[in-house]
């Protein structure tokens, strides 16, 4: 009571003298005269307090010039701080710096420090309690289209370091209007450095380090590049760790992976470095149904494969594409035709090597190739189309103890051959050879009989078509004008009442005779 009506009485002192004088001092007889009122308090007593139990403030401060409102300077020497407020009430601000003048420029606070020590900042809030985020930026007029926060680095440390020591988050930014479309966090770089980047160093961490979601339509994660370097890059540089650089879930009816290439390079280019192992791009599908991958082109206008495997190796069991069935439900490979208009085959072979287009082997019982024809084609064609071409067009060949070929026709109704040879060239249509040695069979039948062609011959002449029988109607002299090679044979028979002659050998009336070329000459059996 009594230090307050101590200091009511200098306060109604010090005014009355401001009247009569330019400058009061208390505490000093030697004033500072560019301000009315210098007050110098012994140690450990204060300068000035003011108190109000109103709604008045307790001190009103107005500077009517271009000097500060308050200044408020501590030696070098002293310690503490050099502003203290302290709110001991129940609702309202401990301090608020307004700025009410629109016009007016410069910020409504400026915090500034020269100190080259750490544990220095420019301003520091520091919440003991657990009521509200330690700072707070709010931007109340929506027509402001300014940030809430900006951080200005002229240095090489970060713009923005936020450090957790329990278990809340570093940043978090939140969107709280609905109807606005706006950005949650956007970072902008104009250096040559990232816009962003996180880390964890924690080595026994074993969460994600950049995790994002999202429940609306839109995409959880976007990345786009309007320059010329790459979008997106994913890299694992551990060398001991075996886990995939991108891993991909996906609990919903979409695509694990989508990619919308609209220029002229690949939709996914995957490189493996030289030296490196295994896959380049590795799928495993552990679900029940739908492929493990599928690539389609849907623009009926488009060129090009669907799919290309290329392989620049040279070594053995490294093919372009290869195909491992472990299971018993399918071929391990099939490729199919929807379209009935296509004319093109389902699997096309080509190579420019000495080894075959096409190559089937198998370790079980089954064929190591079979065809089946549905339709009204055939089941298969081997064709050769390079004229100078030498070698067969098809060839069975085996090593063991069956046949080398196998035709059955299973259609009782078919009048067809079982096998059916065609040839326009001088060469035999079919042709047999053992190597066996002295006991060997080229041409056995084991069942059936045997039919050979017929050419009927109505008038006695020329014989210019060869055939194996011919059927001669008139008596007189035939002569075969054909070539007669060694080991030709052929079958005459008369049918007419008179004798008739083949060559110069008689045919009788209602006979025949067999016979056989030796040495280009028409020889009777």
């Amino acid at each position: 009571m009594i230090l307050r009506s101590t200091m009511a009485s200098l306060c109604i002192m010090s005014v009355a003298s401001l009247f009569a004088q330019d400058n009061v001092g208390i505490g000093t007889a030697t004033p500072n005269s560019n301000y009315k009122l210098h007050i110098i308090a012994a140690a450990n007593t204060g300068a000035l307090l003011a108190e109000a139990s109103g709604t008045t403030e307790a001190l009103r401060i107005t500077a009517m010039g271009t000097g500060n409102g308050v200044n408020v300077y501590k030696t070098e020497t002293s310690t503490g701080l050099g502003l203290y407020v302290e709110h001991a009430g129940t609702a309202g601000g401990a301090a608020q710096f307004r700025k009410t003048n629109a016009a007016a420029t410069g910020p409504a606070m400026y915090a500034y420090t020269n100190s080259n020590q750490a544990l220095s900042p420019a301003m520091l809030a520091d919440v003991a309690g657990v009521g509200d985020a330690g700072l707070v930026v709010r931007m109340q007029n929506a027509a402001n289209p300014n940030s809430a926060l900006y951080l200005n680095h002229a240095g090489s440390g970060y713009a923005l370091f936020a450090d957790v020591m329990n278990s809340g988050r570093g940043v978090y930014l939140n969107l709280s209007n609905t109807a606005v479309n706006g950005i949650g966090l956007r970072i902008y770089n104009a250096g040559t450095g990232k816009a962003a980047r996180f880390s964890n160093i924690n080595s026994a961490n074993g969460d994600t380090t950049l995790l994002t979601e999202s429940a609306g339509n839109g995409m959880a994660f976007a990345a786009v590049q309007t320059g010329t370097g790459t979008t997106a890059y994913f890299g694992n540089r551990n060398a001991a760790n075996s886990s995939a650089v991108l891993q991909i879930e996906n609990t919903g009816a979409g695509s694990d992976l989508y990619l919308n290439s609209k220029g002229t390079a690949a939709a996914i280019n995957v490189l493996k470095a030289a030296g490196s192992s295994g896959q380049g791009i590795y799928i495993d599908h552990q679900g029940g149904i739908g492929p493990v991958a599928q690539f389609r082109r849907t623009n009926a206008a488009g060129q090009g494969a669907a799919v290309i495997g290329y392989n620049n190796s040279n070594n053995s069991q490294s093919p372009a594409v290869y195909a491992n069935h472990e299971g018993t439900g399918d071929a391990a490979m099939v490729a199919r035709i929807a379209n009935t208009g296509n004319p093109w085959s389902a699997v096309y072979g080509e190579t420019n090597g000495t080894g075959a287009a096409i190559y089937g082997t198998t370790s079980g019982s089954g064929s190591a190739i079979f065809a089946v024809q549905s339709g009204t084609g055939r089941a298969g064609q081997f064709q050769i189309g390079n004229p100078s071409n030498t070698d067969a067009a098809l060839r069975g060949f085996t090593n063991g103890l069956g046949r080398a070929g196998f035709f059955t026709v299973n259609n009782p109704a078919s009048t067809a051959s079982g096998v059916y040879a065609e040839s326009n060239a001088s060469g035999p249509v079919i042709e047999a050879r053992s190597t066996a040695g002295n006991n060997g069979v080229a041409f056995k039948l084991t069942e059936g009989g045997f039919q050979v062609s017929v050419e009927t011959v109505a008038t006695a002449g020329n014989i210019a078509k060869k055939a194996v029988a011919y059927h001669l109607q008139a008596a007189g002299a035939y002569t075969t004008t054909f070539t007669l090679n060694d080991g030709d044979v052929f079958f005459f028979f008369n049918s007419n009442a008179a004798p008739a002659t083949i060559n110069g050998l008689p045919v009788a009336a209602g006979a025949g005779i067999n016979c056989i070329v030796i040495a280009g000459t028409l020889r009777q059996i």
